[in-house]
């Protein structure tokens, strides 16, 4: 022990000098109680390293940490290397992968700077919660889309408008019409089933009447005529789908009450059926109506407040100009004319008419029509039933076939049941509505009896 500290020689790392420690194993000046290494020479110390890692602490993110990162490699020691860091100033930044400002925590989605924030878009369905119907749920849709929050987003397929009966702007509508949207494919679906047509007054108020799905058309049906020379609208909404529609019409003056001096004595018009609106069968109710080239001739005669109500038709060989003389007419006497120059009768046989060369007969016929103010006009509404059974002549050019069940497939074929007769409730029967029919005066209606028709020689 040269210097007498106290250490053998073989122990001493300087044996020259009493002030070397005796406990510091690898002879680096430092003893063992700092050293983070005392077999190493070249270790740090605790008073340069405090958690030994290797870093010193003016290096050492957290110098209570050795797992921490260091500051050359992590400038504001958040636990996220520079390189992986959208802003290696701010230890705020480090939890959001995206780097658009918004942390993990609050970002729908955290690998696109796109998306939106849970903030605004509670649900994360990518829709802002100002916008969203339900914001705690994905599966409820934008209001955008589904405007009054339904859930149904108004992607309804099929939901095509084709046209409107009226036409928007139309200005002489008939007060007895009905207001018809027709679309492109059919509508009659358990989910439509909620669609409304609703029409209004020119002062806001709804028109009362029932609405109806019928195939392809949403057609709304006044419980009262409409009022003369008025403006309506008419808007149809189908909820389901966020359709919405409305269209505008103003009303013709008929309607309104008849001019002062005009009166009825068995005074006779013509109506050409060809030139009316075939509502019923929809679809093909035109091609029906298009081969009824003869005129009903429709007498009237107002008798102390009541009107009498005569019938008849022209003839196949002069359809324009001549009664059918081999037709008996038919009177109704006593119809209820309060609500002048509205007027609807109910005939009690069938009208039998001849479009072609064999007979067409319309069973329980009803005639509603409207007289205009001087009395010039009438226009009309006709509605009647036709048994396939008695009308197999007639349409076997068409259907190729007589037979009535041949004849209802091929109407089943545009959408077209048939339906129960009203004589013997067998389904061979359709019913036919024809509005719009215009009537002008003509000649007097001559009464023609079947003792006539069978008296006269010239009748088959």
């Amino acid at each position: 022990d040269a210097d007498g500290d106290g250490v053998a020689s073989s122990d001493d790392c300087n044996d020259a000098d009493s002030s070397m420690p005796n406990n510091d194993e690898d002879c680096d000046g430092i003893i063992a109680s700092i050293d983070c290494d005392d077999t190493s020479p070249i270790s740090t110390s605790i008073t340069e390293d405090n958690d030994c890692d290797g870093v010193l602490t003016a290096d050492d993110c957290d110098d209570g940490d050795a797992t921490s990162t260091i500051v050359s490699e992590d400038g504001d020691c958040d636990g996220v290397l520079t390189a992986d860091d959208c802003d290696d100033s701010d230890p705020g930044t480090s939890n959001d992968m995206d780097c658009d400002g918004v942390l993990t925590a609050n970002d729908c989605d955290d690998s696109n700077p796109q998306s939106t924030t849970i903030a605004d878009d509670g649900d994360c369905d990518g829709v802002l919660t100002v916008d969203d119907c339900d914001d705690t749920n994905p599966d409820i849709l934008s209001n955008d889309m589904d405007t009054d929050c339904n859930g149904f987003d108004g992607t309804c397929e099929n939901i095509v408008l084709e046209s409107t009966t009226p036409n928007d702007e139309s200005m002489d509508v008939y007060i007895l019409n009905p207001i018809t949207f027709y679309f492109e494919s059919s509508i009659n679906d358990a989910t439509l089933q909620d669609a409304t047509l609703q029409v209004t007054d020119p002062s806001g108020s709804e028109v009362m009447g029932t609405t109806e799905i019928l195939g392809r058309r949403i057609q709304f049906s006044p419980a009262s005529p409409l009022s003369p020379v008025t403006n309506y609208s008419a808007t149809v909404h189908i909820e389901d789908c966020d359709f919405v529609e409305t269209i505008s019409f103003a009303t013709s003056e008929l309607g309104e009450a008849l001019d002062s001096g005009v009166s009825f004595n068995n005074r006779t018009y013509a109506f050409e059926l060809q030139n009316g609106n075939a509502v019923e069968p929809p679809g093909i109710g035109e091609m029906f109506v298009g081969m009824f080239e003869r005129q009903l001739l429709i007498s009237l005669t107002d008798s102390a407040g009541l009107l009498d109500v005569s019938v008849g038709v022209t003839s196949f060989v002069n359809p324009t100009t001549d009664q059918d003389v081999c037709k008996p007419t038919q009177s109704v006497l006593g119809n209820d004319f309060s609500q002048s120059p509205l007027f609807t009768v109910t005939f009690p046989e069938p009208l039998v008419f001849t479009p072609a060369a064999v007979d067409f007969t319309m069973f329980n016929p009803t005639f509603s029509g409207i007289i205009a103010p001087n009395g010039q006009e009438i226009v009309g509404n006709l509605q009647f039933q036709s048994d396939f059974r008695l009308e197999g002549v007639f349409l076997s050019d068409l259907v190729g076939s007589e037979n009535p069940d041949d004849i209802c497939s091929l109407m089943l074929g545009f959408g077209v049941l048939c339906e129960p007769c009203n004589s013997d409730g067998e389904p061979y029967c359709v019913d036919y509505e024809i509005d719009n029919i215009s009537g002008i005066p003509t000649a007097d209606l001559e009464e023609i009896t079947e003792a006539d028709v069978v008296a006269n020689t010239l009748c088959p």
